[in-house]
């Protein structure tokens, strides 16, 4: 870690989890449903960036609105 530089981890209303070691799943939200393609495409960017790979066929969407 030491090697790494910035902010690990979520912040979540006023909550911020850093033991993310060993995620290997995410829950992204978006308000606006024309912005989840947008979206998904900064996190696969994101996680590119730390040798993690985006697994399109396993990934769902849910409208919970």
């Amino acid at each position: 870690m030491s090697r790494c530089s910035g902010n690990f981890g979520i912040t979540l209303g006023g909550a911020v989890f850093t033991d993310l070691d060993y995620a290997d799943d995410a829950v992204l939200f978006a308000q606006d449903p024309g912005r989840w393609q947008a979206e998904l495409k900064r996190f696969d960017d994101a996680a590119t960036t730390m040798g993690l790979h985006t697994s399109w066929e396993k990934t769902k969407l849910q409208n919970i609105g």
